[in-house]
């Protein structure tokens, strides 16, 4: 009976040791992945954003939109939603496991006020999303554009979580109008790298001319990015040879330097 025990005893704790071993540098890689996807997604939104108006169907929608600020508190929401899609059943994505509402992870919180708009897209997808994947699903969205160019977000933050149970990834990304004053964000630009040759053209189209070309590999500035709900296209606005040119974003890559 003891040699028995020792038997099954003995390998049961050495699978459960080395899982420990693997366990920590698995978590660790994938938090690393979600503060790239983080930055990535930030920039992203920020771009289109900084882009807004340049597309704009009315004087009304030329105002200014602000560059959200990265809030780590509602990434720490975010990953809280996302780890709880093992217990979505069918059920609308913004719906949690206990049948509440997505906003009901924002009580007790200090987001939660009657002066205060929240918002929350959550992305699914089979294969580990990238952040321009994930908002170019978003801006062809009517209704998920409108969140990310929404004039009153301050912050945003967010989270991707896989569910084994569903085999699918989840990405939730939160607004908010709420923002610490020390944490407000700038304006910035980011550079891209072309992913072949590609047309600099005078505006965001075909039908603009080319006042040039990048070769593979060439980097450029990217201080907005235009995007076209009609024809459902996106276009960098970049500083080009002295003169504001736009490139299809299809063929920029954003730089991970």
């Amino acid at each position: 009976m003891k040699l028995l025990t020792k038997r099954i005893l003995v390998p049961a704790l050495l699978a459960l040791f080395l899982f420990g071993l693997c366990a920590a540098p698995a978590l660790a890689a994938r938090e690393a992945d979600n503060a790239s996807l983080q930055a990535g997604l930030l920039a992203y939104t920020n771009l289109y954003r900084a882009g807004r108006a340049f597309l704009a169907v009315s004087p009304l929608d030329q105002r200014e939109v602000s560059p959200l600020s990265l809030d780590q508190d509602l990434c720490d929401l975010a990953k809280i939603l996302a780890s709880e899609r093992d217990g979505y059943r069918g059920k609308s994505l913004y719906t949690r496991p206990d049948g509440t509402h997505w906003s009901t992870v924002l009580d007790n919180t200090v987001y939660k006020g009657d002066q205060i708009y929240n918002a929350c897209l959550i992305y699914e997808s089979k294969k580990p999303p990238t952040a321009d994947a994930v908002l170019a699903a978003w801006m062809k969205s009517s209704e998920h554009r409108v969140l990310v160019l929404a004039l009153q977000h301050r912050s945003t933050g967010m989270y991707t979580g896989y569910s084994a149970k569903n085999k699918r990834y989840y990405t939730v990304q939160l607004f908010s109008s709420l923002v610490d004053a020390q944490n407000a964000a700038e304006p910035e630009s980011r550079q891209f790298v072309a992913a072949g040759r590609v047309n600099v053209r005078a505006g965001a189209g075909t039908a603009y001319e080319k006042i040039g070309k990048l070769k593979k590999g060439e980097r450029i500035q990217v201080t907005g990015i235009l995007y076209d709900a009609k024809k459902k296209a996106a276009w960098a606005m970049a500083d080009y040879q002295g003169n504001t040119g736009c490139v299809s974003l299809r063929y920029l890559n954003i730089d991970a330097q």
